[in-house]
């Protein structure tokens, strides 16, 4: 059986840490939610690469929330903390900026 290459996304598991590439011919069931599998760059063609997402910080939560509060013309203080301008927005609009 061929080694297929994973990319770990969660850390903290067996000493891997995020970005690592490792290789595996069978994975174990505790790293599966830990990894993703990259395709092979013969079968894609070569394609996009895989990156793994960083988070983004409070400041940029609340530029993108600030933004959007802009859009809709809610006014706001810039000094609210995101929570506080989570709860400006109307139903549904802050699953649609950050979906999980």
């Amino acid at each position: 059986m061929a080694k297929k290459t994973y990319l770990v996304t969660r850390g903290g598991v067996l000493g891997l840490t995020v970005g690592q590439r490792i290789q595996r011919e069978n994975l174990h069931p505790s790293l599966e939610a830990h990894v993703t599998l990259v395709p092979d760059e013969k079968e894609d063609g070569g394609g996009a690469k895989l990156e793994v997402g960083k988070p983004l910080n409070a400041t940029e939560k609340k530029a993108i929330i600030g933004k959007r509060l802009e859009e809709l013309g809610i006014v706001y203080s810039a000094d609210l903390s995101v929570v506080k301008m989570l709860e400006l927005l109307p139903a549904g609009e802050a699953e649609a900026i950050f979906p999980k």
